[in-house]
């Protein structure tokens, strides 16, 4: 995170402070009340200040007292925390050999490592001076929900809920004195607010990376993991003019947008090494870099697999077990909590959310609130949807069962959830779902694949079979589906030539792959995380919505100039809510623009 990002809550701070022009001394006594007769109402309609009716005191005042106070310590907690984290993170790379000179404590590459293929990580430590520095940041993020709260009840505060048309610009308003500043306090609010939760949207991969503090990933307590750019498939043959100009504005700032990160606790194996759980696979880490922790046997022929069947001994097997894992796919659902962070922690709702206060303060109470219910209704339903879906592919990933092991020549009933590529297993028929992908050694086999290939029919599988040099070809399961069998599929009878092999293991099979490294693996992984891809469609939804926001703008100064060419009182507030409602018409209410990018 930029030191650009430190500045925020000050510029907040002087905004809030030009905007709100509020005495900070407290309150010495209660508002004025005006009059609220029908006469006095209407030239306090007229003027929104009356001159005969002055505030001496105002009840808001300490309340911004308030306000300043959490944005100081949000300010001060911030820079402490980013001082001391600096500090760290030069102590750290003149450890790792980096120099620790300034610029390299700047350089944010200095402290990561290889994660996979394409991707990066960067270890962190919790830091206490971080966690006081969180809460006052998001104290100073919630401040924002209470001055909405204060400043709608104190515009409410004598309104009169009588039908569909109520006009509430009269009253009291005990909390800020007057209409005006009632009103100031409002769109000072909103911009503040807008631009904070923006903030907010934009950083949050990175967020709480930065109160904790940098360090080895030997050391580490959250590894940070930054993904790499989604290579987006763009369908469209022939661009238009203004297409091309986007992609060439998109190119210039694609350097700028922030980048996303993943971040996921530091695991410690019974053997002592770190690993990472990402994307439901596990990264070991391997002289100085996260390698995947391959739960296959990749690259070995038939020939060498079919000599294994005399099966792992037990100290090997329970290396291999430390090393890739139970036999699982590590996907679970979503807390209800996590789930609707998810849905509703987006550009859509914030766009929605400050919109909707605006109406709620121009007495547009019953159209906020439909609004608000659908809004509300239809995020819920998303939530629930996507929840059922999870619970879905959940089900999916849980098919535990019994199976027999040969270790050191004996047969031992182990977990489905302790197979480790290697170990030899006894097929058994009977409608037994298979708990990882096999190599059929001995015997035969009748498997219903229908749950993977869609195919009703049975399959019968046979032996691996050595003669014509087949021994020497690399095993994979497409070559050699006849003598695969797949995870999650059902074996219906299983047959040797001993005698049906249920109690003599003549049925027997070579575990060559477990968890998200089976074939079902691989297809759970591609439902859950999809290759994306941008359409025609959403390439020039942007553009669309660009030239009605310039329409919108466009028609907006018009407006305001034939009001003033016609000599129309009007005041700011009047005008900020003119163009307020008339820019929000432009854009639909689409969740999902492609661009710019900021999740």
């Amino acid at each position: 995170m930029s030191l650009v990002e430190l500045t925020v809550p000050v510029n907040f701070l002087r905004l809030s402070k030009k905007l709100f022009e509020i005495n900070l001394d407290f309150p010495t006594g209660p508002a004025q009340h005006c009059p609220t007769d029908s006469k006095a109402k209407e030239s306090y309609f007229g003027t929104f200040e009356d001159p005969e009716c002055p505030v001496v005191h105002s009840a808001g005042s300490g309340l911004f007292v308030a306000v300043y106070c959490i944005t100081a310590c949000a300010i001060i907690f911030t820079l402490l925390h980013a001082i001391h984290r600096r500090h760290r993170f030069r102590r750290e790379a003149r450890s790792l050999g980096g120099g620790g000179d300034a610029e390299a404590g700047r350089r944010d590459g200095a402290l990561r490592v290889a994660f996979g293929e394409d991707m990066q990580a960067q270890g962190f430590q919790s830091s206490r001076l971080g966690s006081v520095a969180l809460v006052a940041l998001g104290c100073f993020y919630a401040q924002w929900l209470g001055l909405y709260l204060v400043v709608l009840l104190d515009y409410y505060w004598e309104c009169e809920l009588t039908g569909l048309n109520n006009m509430c610009f009269y009253g009291s308003y005990p909390v800020f004195g007057s209409y005006n500043r009632n009103s100031t306090v409002l769109f000072g609010t909103w911009l503040c607010s807008l631009a904070a939760y923006s903030h907010l949207l934009v950083y949050s991969s990175r967020l709480r990376n930065f109160y904790r503090l940098p360090c080895a990933v030997e050391a580490a307590q959250h590894v940070a993991i930054l993904l790499p750019p989604e290579a987006d498939s763009i369908v469209v043959p022939r661009p238009r003019w203004l297409v091309r100009q986007q992609r060439r504005l998109k190119a210039r700032l694609g350097e700028s947008r922030p980048r996303r990160w993943h971040t996921a606790p530091l695991h410690r194996a019974a053997s002592g090494a770190a690993f990472v759980e990402f994307r439901c696979a596990r990264y070991v880490l391997r002289d100085g870099r996260f390698v995947r922790a391959e739960a296959a046997l990749v690259g070995a022929t038939l020939s060498s697999l079919v000599a294994g069947e005399a099966g792992l001994a037990e100290e090997r097997r329970a290396a291999l077990l430390s090393e890739v894992g139970p036999n699982r796919i590590a996907f679970d659902v979503d807390p209800l909590g996590v789930a609707l962070r998810k849905e509703f922690f987006s550009y859509f709702y914030l766009y929605q959310f400050q919109l909707y206060v605006v109406w709620l303060w121009f007495s547009y109470v019953f159209v906020a609130l439909a609004l608000i219910s659908v809004v509300l209704l239809a995020g819920l339903a998303n939530v629930a949807i996507a929840r059922t879906n999870q619970r879905k592919i959940a089900a999916l990933t849980r098919s535990a069962t019994r199976c027999r092991v040969r270790v050191r020549d004996e047969w031992l009933t182990v977990p489905s959830s302790d197979l480790v590529p290697g170990d030899v297993v006894q097929v058994r028929g009977g409608d037994w779902v298979l708990p990882a992908d096999l190599l059929l050694l001995s015997g035969g086999a009748v498997v219903n694949e229908s749950s993977l290939t869609g195919e009703s029919m049975p399959v019968r599988k046979l032996p691996a079979d050595l003669a014509g040099g087949a021994g020497s070809v690399v095993y994979t399961p497409r070559l050699h589906g006849k003598h695969t069998l797949c995870a999650g599929t059902t074996v219906l009878q299983a047959t040797g030539g001993g005698g049906g092999g249920s109690a003599d293991g003549s049925v027997t099979a070579l575990v060559t792959a477990t968890g998200i490294d089976t074939g079902k693996g691989e297809l759970i992984a591609s439902i859950l995380y999809p290759q994306p891809i941008m359409y025609k469609y959403d390439e020039e939804l942007p553009v669309v919505v660009g030239l009605l926001i310039s329409f919108a703008l466009a028609c907006f100064v018009a407006a305001v100039e034939l009001m003033l060419h016609n000599g129309a009182s009007n005041t700011f507030v009047s005008f900020f809510a003119y163009g307020l409602f008339t820019i929000s018409q432009a854009p639909p209410p689409w969740p999902r623009l492609r661009w710019p990018r900021l999740r």
